[in-house]
């Protein structure tokens, strides 16, 4: 699925977003009004979305992009693991 969001839009969400990433901080703000359950299926997904990702990375050979899709595979495990 692609979204396209006006200009305007994208600067606010990263002026909200405070240096964090877009993508990472609009998660994070429907994660806030799911329940813990929901919050737990969602990060586990995205984990596991993030590692595949990652796998794909690392065969191809770029490692730059690969070591973010990891960070990303981690970071949600973390947050998973935070709420359970």
């Amino acid at each position: 699925m692609s979204l396209t969001l006006s200009p305007q839009l994208v600067n606010l969400l990263r002026e909200l977003a405070g240096g964090k990433d877009a993508e990472a901080f609009i998660i994070d703000l429907i994660a806030e009004r799911l329940d813990p359950p929901h919050r737990v299926k969602l990060y586990l997904s995205l984990h596991e979305h993030y590692l595949k990702s990652a796998e794909e990375f690392y065969s191809k050979g770029d490692l730059v992009q690969a070591g973010e899709q990891y960070w990303g595979a981690v970071r949600n495990y973390i947050k998973r693991l935070v709420i359970s």
